[in-house]
């Protein structure tokens, strides 16, 4: 593998979980305000489902990403194989 595809992940990988998942939980915040202004039950349950769907897709990758930073922890101490 070339630097250059090595440092094309890594700037991908910086981007998705830089930016990415902020947005995520930006837009689920949002989500969440609209929700307290609309009118009807329809809209108010779709535009909350959408909010804690972002919020449950932000903590299932924070949880993600501990799991993976202390994978070898989690295997020599535990015996769990995580990954």
């Amino acid at each position: 593998m070339s630097i250059l595809e090595s440092l094309a992940k890594v700037v991908l990988a910086g981007l998705v979980f830089g930016v990415g998942l902020p947005v995520i939980y930006v837009m689920s915040l949002r989500m969440w305000d609209i929700s307290d202004r609309l009118d009807g039950v329809v809209e108010r349950r779709g535009a909350q489902a959408a909010a804690w769907a972002g919020f449950a897709a932000v903590g299932l990758m924070v949880l993600v990403a501990i799991a993976w930073i202390t994978r070898k922890s989690l295997g020599h101490y535990l015996g769990i194989e995580v990954f």
